[in-house]
This record gives C-alpha cells, structure tokens and sequence, in this order.
C-alpha cells in the first residue's frame, strides 16, 4: 500500500487508511500543510482565527477524548468577519469511532448554499448555521 501520509505534514491523527478515506470523499491529493493545531497554539477562537484566516481551502482534523476522529473540509477562507460564507466546497467526516463516512454539509441550514461556514471571531471552525461540529458528536458518539 502507498503511504500518503506524507501528505498531510505533521498530522498526529491521520494514518494512512484515513488518508485515503479522506481522499474518496475528494479531498486534493498535494501537500497540505498542519497551520493550527490546538494542543500545541491553544484552544481558543482567537488563536484559530490568527492561524487559519485567509489560508484558502481548509481540513479541520478533530480527536474527541474517547479517541474518535471527525472532522470537516472547505474551500473557502475563514476570516473573523462574524458573517456565514455562501458557496464553496465543504463538507463533514467521521474516521474513527464510526463506519468512515462523509457527510455533505446540505443540511436544512445549508439552504441556497447560503450557510456553508460560519465566520465568527468568537467560534472556532464552525460548519453550515448551526455548530455542525457538534452535531456529529451528539448524533454519532
């Protein structure tokens, strides 16, 4: 089997299964390099902004204290204008602690495509109007 885990520089949580699991579900194959991580820049939403905003496409990678990983991807900027962000490419997935899955992110509140993340200063990555993020856990963990 390929390693692609040089894929994702730096990355704790991805092995190569979940690499490819992430690939199916269409994410790029090139370089993506680790700009926040929170155990190591912090776990506010200042610290996520200051590393994240106006970085382009974005995977948010998360490991829950029971070792699931989940997550989601898009392809629009995050920036700090306390706004939701119409349009784009994103989606959510679930790695670890279910069946590997993606989840399109087209939800009731993703209506017209007009809630694909939401841009708050004050929330870290926050996906579609509702703290989709969350969602997962409660629905799936």
């Amino acid at each position: 089997m390929k390693n692609f885990n040089f894929l994702i520089s730096d990355s704790k949580l991805l092995d190569n299964s979940m690499m490819l699991n992430l690939f199916s579900f269409g994410l790029t194959k090139k370089i993506w390099k680790r700009i926040y991580c929170a155990s190591i820049d912090g776990f506010s939403s200042t610290n996520f902004h200051s590393k994240c905003n106006n970085k382009g496409p974005t995977l948010v990678v998360i490991r829950s204290n029971n070792g699931n990983i989940f997550g989601g991807y898009t392809s629009l900027d995050w920036d700090s204008s306390n706004n939701n962000k119409p349009g784009g490419t994103n989606w959510l997935f679930i790695l670890k602690g279910q069946t590997p899955q993606k989840l399109n992110n087209n939800g009731p509140y993703h209506t017209n495509n007009a809630y694909s993340i939401y841009c708050y200063s004050n929330y870290g990555p926050t996906f579609g109007k509702i703290f989709l993020i969350f969602l997962i856990l409660n629905l799936f963990f």
